[in-house]
């Protein structure tokens, strides 16, 4: 019996695949000291294992978009999910960290398969309003995969050591594998097959000169910046300059992770009212930009306290959830023929905004909490201008519906 793309198995699917990639992130932050004594190393070179995944976990997507636009989602997303089992277990087994780092790899470059072709699956088999409301609740199972994978990760290492949390993720892996394998049918839209050199540059070239799908990729890779450094500096500012327990950086972390899944489900709902979805993105950057203006201010006078910081955060955290399926939706409707080529390009985008943003966070660290809020105010203002850039109307042509178009 196969998934029918109107189902709620549906939605959990493509919403576990969009998932994976992040706890296999999260769900191993507990054990970088056991791991780092089994393998006779140091945390911080534990710590590389996150670098490494992340590594090929956002190049071999460019790879899989315009692959699966050829050969289709199912074959591709077989593969990735068959080497992610493949190499967990590899991770399972290994005896030393230089060969641990190198599975990593190759885990980060299969896991790149299921977010990329989880978005392609939803615009292969929707379009404008009912599009945007399942990548709106595909997000609320993604949000609670990363929100949990830390409490997972300590209970798996109540019962065993740091491998059972490799073989965790292979089960899961493996569960995906044979979902996907018995369950889902093919959605790509059948394509004239040229050469795939030449099939690719094509397609890559036809998304960067479509203003409406490069430039919503774009607001959505520039939220991503402003969010990605909340993600890489909140626990140098919440816990060093504010001196708050790790406990309570854990549930303020939570906390935003669930305003990104509440912002999901608002967004859901009024997608079903059929708002318009360019009101909902420009409130949505709006706010960020709000958000953090208080809090750049707030950090020169010396004001900001954690619990402003906290409610700020907050904030900033809906606003991407509300922001991120509506621009996604926008992104992928003018190159649906190359959907799997759009969602690649996007995840390109998306980690290297992600990468530039922690990168300035760190190296502004000594100016406290103003090195967090500062860069996240900068890709805020870039987002909201982006935003303008991309929907500035045709004569006769609204934002919406260029959305719809």
């Amino acid at each position: 019996m196969r998934i029918s793309p109107n189902s709620v198995a549906f939605t959990a699917l493509c919403g576990a695949l969009m998932a994976f990639p992040s706890m296999s992130i999260d769900v191993g932050l507990p054990a970088f000291d056991l791991m780092a004594d089994a393998l006779k190393t140091e945390p911080a070179t534990v710590a590389l294992t996150l670098t490494t995944f992340l590594l090929g976990f956002s190049i071999a997507p460019l790879l899989y978009g315009p692959l699966s636009d050829r050969v289709g989602r199912r074959p591709v997303l077989i593969v990735g999910c068959g080497i992610y089992a493949i190499t967990s277990i590899f991770c399972m087994m290994t005896g030393s960290i230089e060969r641990l780092l190198a599975w990593r790899l190759l885990q980060g470059m299969s896991a790149g398969a299921g977010p990329v072709l989880a978005l392609s699956l939803i615009r292969d088999c929707h379009e404008g309003l009912k599009a945007r409301t399942l990548l709106s609740s595909a997000a609320v199972f993604r949000t609670i995969g990363p929100m949990l994978a830390p409490s997972v990760g300590a209970l798996l290492m109540t019962v065993g050591d740091w491998r059972w949390i490799y073989g965790f993720m292979a089960a899961g892996s493996f569960a995906l594998f044979l979902t996907v394998t018995l369950f889902l049918p093919e959605t790509a839209p059948k394509q004239k097959q040229d050469a795939p050199r030449v099939g690719m540059i094509r397609s890559f070239g036809e998304i960067l000169r479509n203003r409406t799908a490069f430039g919503n990729s774009m607001v959505l890779a520039l939220n991503f910046g402003s969010h990605f450094s909340y993600v890489a500096g909140s626990s140098l500012v919440v816990i060093s300059v504010f001196d708050v327990s790790p406990q309570v950086y854990a549930l303020m972390f939570g906390i935003c992770g669930a305003g990104i899944m509440a912002a999901s489900a608002v967004s859901t709902a009024l997608n079903k009212r059929a708002v318009d979805p360019f009101k909902l993105v420009v409130t949505a950057a709006t706010a960020s930009v709000v958000s953090m203006l208080i809090g750049v201010m707030l950090s020169i006078t010396h004001l900001l306290t954690v619990e402003i910081l906290g409610l700020l955060l907050v904030v900033n955290a809906f606003s991407f959830g509300l922001l991120q399926p509506n621009v996604q939706q926008a992104a992928l409707q003018p190159v649906a023929h190359v959907a799997g080529a759009a969602s690649a390009l996007m995840n390109a985008l998306i980690m290297g905004m992600g990468a530039l943003g922690s990168v300035i966070v760190k190296s502004l660290v000594d100016f406290g909490a103003l090195a967090m809020t500062g860069t996240m105010l900068f890709f805020c203002i870039l987002t909201l201008a982006c935003v303008f850039w991309t929907n500035r109307k045709a004569p006769g042509i609204t934002p919406a519906a260029a959305a719809e178009a």
